[in-house]
């Protein structure tokens, strides 16, 4: 069985920082307030943690007491749909909820000792098996589902994730995730797991209070998806460099060429950067990119963790199996009493495994549309483009009837080059549609969301055509 870091003492790591923010926090302090939240929660079956954009004491003594007396935890952000939090305590019935004191939650009563608010439907029901955190997942195209993660998948990929990056007591993680993330969730695991700090100094890397705090606090590592390569490459890559930074990770969407070079500058400084890859049904992380093989496999999401496996389907889907896949996905609270452990995870990933086992993702199989009898990989495109055109930032879509390849992008663009690029490289000769947006709408996860920017590109199209009609 797995080491489990929540059921050893924090006393152990005394007055070390384990939080570095508005008001720092010991792991001696972790332990103490987990142990009340231990008592208050005590026979309780589920829960449902609000998870705040800063990352709080509260927040993280509450998930390991609850790891700890066996209560499932729900973890949701603060800017989760009202109605899908209601709609989650409808279908749930968590035996308490904190935060989202913004609710009104009638069969729920405030406890007049704590911040937590108990079902006045004292029930005794059977308790969740297996399922010990329920994170939800929209991945990038379709609606929140909660995915049932066990302890066993939270240990394993801990401790997989540990021996795959150099992380060490020692270290200090700038924390601009989100608890509610897997990827983010990872991270808190692996730093309680050795004892390292974690530094919440807010969200916004643009700003340079931002990075004043990270040279204040003695910032060692960072976590970044995408879009903050984006962010900070605008800044400048000076900022990460002064700032003290001693390796860097990079997941949570496909890196465009522009990331890429963003990241072999960085690694020209002497950070240390390592590309990974995972979905919320693998608990965090399946593979990693050491910063050793970056130059020879640019591009690649690396090999496989330990104790994982990636295989090819007949429609080179990526397949992987190991002790962090997850136990299925849940609707009611009926369906975490059902013991089901998913022994592989088919990915919805396309992609291609070269004669030394790493990992290339070519697109994805949600991304993959017929127009006008012509399949097209979305995914290559925007990467295509984004490699010939590194200037501009591309999201591409496919119209609501399903006719037209539509290339939403956030600045000016020379159309005709980008046609002629489709045309030679692609040999993409369908209507093509061209959208220029101030923005793309992102997740609370912070990668593109992709249903949403589809509604938006089709709205402005439809309201473009009418004007041309009108005039």
């Amino acid at each position: 069985m797995q080491h489990e870091f929540w059921n050893e003492s924090f006393d152990r790591f005394g007055e070390k920082h384990v939080l570095k923010c508005a008001h720092d926090h010991s792991y001696a302090s972790l332990e103490t307030l987990s142990r009340n939240i231990q008592d208050t929660i005590s026979n309780t079956k589920l829960g449902l943690l609000e998870i705040s954009d800063s990352l709080t004491i509260e927040a993280l003594a509450t998930y390991i007491a609850c790891l700890r007396e066996n209560c499932c935890v729900c973890l949701l952000s603060c800017r989760t749909n009202k109605e899908q939090v209601r709609e989650f305590v409808s279908k749930f019935s968590p035996d308490w909820i904190v935060g989202f004191d913004n609710l009104q939650f009638d069969s729920y009563k405030a406890s007049s000792t704590s911040c937590f608010k108990f079902s006045k439907e004292q029930t005794c029901r059977q308790g969740t098996n297996n399922v010990a955190v329920l994170l939800t997942t929209s991945g990038s195209t379709s609606t929140p589902k909660l995915v049932k993660l066990s302890k066993v998948n939270l240990a394993s990929n801990c401790y997989s994730i540990c021996r795959s990056l150099p992380i060490t007591h020692d270290d200090v993680a700038s924390f601009v995730l989100s608890m509610s993330y897997s990827y983010g969730l990872s991270v808190i695991n692996t730093h309680l797991a050795v004892g390292a700090t974690l530094s919440d100094i807010g969200k916004n890397i643009t700003s340079s209070a931002h990075w004043l705090c990270v040279k204040r606090h003695g910032v060692t590592s960072i976590a970044m998806v995408p879009t903050h390569c984006f962010a900070i490459q605008r800044l400048s890559i000076d900022k990460l460099i002064s700032s003290g930074i001693r390796y860097a990770t990079f997941a949570g969407g496909k890196l465009s060429q522009d990331n890429l070079e963003f990241i072999k500058k960085l690694r020209m400084t002497g950070v240390k950067c390592y590309v990974m890859y995972g979905q919320t049904e693998a608990t965090a992380r399946m593979s990693v990119l050491n910063d050793a093989d970056f130059d020879k496999k640019c591009g690649s999401v690396g090999t496989p963790i330990e104790n994982g496996s990636f295989t090819l389907l007949s429609d080179n889907e990526l397949s992987y199996v190991g002790p962090n896949v997850f136990h299925g996905y849940a609707s009611s609270y009926e369906h975490l009493l059902k013991e089901r452990h998913y022994s592989q995870l088919n990915t919805g990933d396309i992609g291609v495994i070269d004669e030394d086992g790493f990992v290339w993702i070519t697109g994805r199989k949600k991304r993959i549309v017929k127009i006008n009898s012509t399949r097209l990989s979305l995914d290559e495109i925007e990467l295509s483009l984004s490699t010939a055109f590194p200037t501009n930032r591309f999201v591409c879509v496919d119209d609501d009837l399903g006719s037209t390849l539509v290339i939403a992008h956030v600045e000016s663009l020379d159309t005709t080059s980008v046609r002629s690029h489709l045309r030679d490289v692609h040999d993409i000769h369908c209507n093509v549609v061209f959208c220029e947006l101030s923005r793309f709408v992102l997740n609370a996860n912070h990668k593109i969301d992709y249903q949403a920017t589809k509604v938006e590109v089709n709205s402005v199209l439809r309201e473009a055509h009418r004007a041309n009609k009108a005039s």
